[in-house]
């Protein structure tokens, strides 16, 4: 049996070689936070720049709006003349028709 000395002594060892242990995880540990800081940074980079991008997008289609918003206003006060036309539209085109029919069957009389 081992004696009391050479038992301290192998707990000693065991002691000492946990604690090299416990700081290469410790410096590890310390590696992998800073790696993953560097990484949130970037992201909150990349974020800041999509925010970016999308409140330029938002200004744009804010313009967009505001222009067919002005179309649609100039497209409804021709509304009215367009309605005055297509009343007779069908019936100018039977008209001409006819009249092309006519002007056909006179030429082919003479």
């Amino acid at each position: 049996m081992a004696d009391i000395g050479e038992q301290l002594d192998r707990i000693e060892q065991g002691v000492h070689a946990t604690n090299r242990q416990l700081e290469k995880l410790e410096e590890r540990h310390g590696q992998l936070l800073e790696a993953h800081g560097r990484t949130l940074e970037a992201h909150g980079r990349t974020l800041e720049a999509h925010g970016r991008t999308l409140e330029a997008h938002g200004q744009t289609l804010d313009r967009h709006g505001e222009i067919l918003t002005k179309i649609s206003k100039d497209v409804e006060h021709l509304s009215g003349f367009v309605k005055l036309i297509a009343d007779d539209h069908e019936a100018r085109i039977t008209a001409l028709e006819k009249g092309s029919a006519l002007d056909r069957h006179t030429q082919e009389e003479h």
